[in-house]
């Protein structure tokens, strides 16, 4: 025939399970705050979408400008040679209506 267990005998059994249990929710929420810091720290040094379009906007502005500037020699240089009568006003016009800025000379 079994043992019957007392009151005491199954409340002192709950108490160290529930010790144990409270051991390894102890580790999980450790393990918790570690990935939860790790994601505050990556968080600080993500780059937001908004910052990365502003970035690539400065860039094509930059790069926009640079070209509008070596178009600008460019399109100096054929008037000079043009002037000078080295090259003819038809291929003057044609360097000039090349992309990405062309002008209708």
């Amino acid at each position: 025939m079994p043992k019957e267990n007392t009151i005491a005998e199954v409340l002192e059994a709950i108490g160290i399970f529930s010790n144990e249990v409270k051991a390894k929710f102890d580790g999980v929420q450790s393990n918790f705050d570690k990935v939860f810091k790790r994601l505050d720290k990556i968080e600080e040094t993500m780059v937001t979408t908004d910052h990365l379009d502003e970035v690539v906007e400065n860039l094509k502005t930059g790069f926009s400008l640079a070209l509008r500037k070596e178009d600008h020699k460019l399109t100096s240089l054929v008037g000079l040679l043009r002037n000078k009568s080295i090259i003819s006003s038809e291929e003057a016009q044609s360097i000039n209506s090349l992309e990405p800025f062309s002008k209708g000379v």
